[in-house]
């Protein structure tokens, strides 16, 4: 899968999240890691 490849290189478990989340996932890139910490 994409997902651990994907997040490996950015550097958090955040970014795999958004790689699951189907709908909405595009908002969720454009947020800052701490919003995203923060809303998972």
């Amino acid at each position: 899968m994409e997902g651990p490849s994907f997040s490996a290189s950015v550097g958090g478990e955040v970014y795999e999240t958004i790689l699951l989340v189907p709908i909405g996932s595009r908002e969720r890139e454009a947020m800052p890691l701490s919003e995203l910490k923060k809303t998972t």
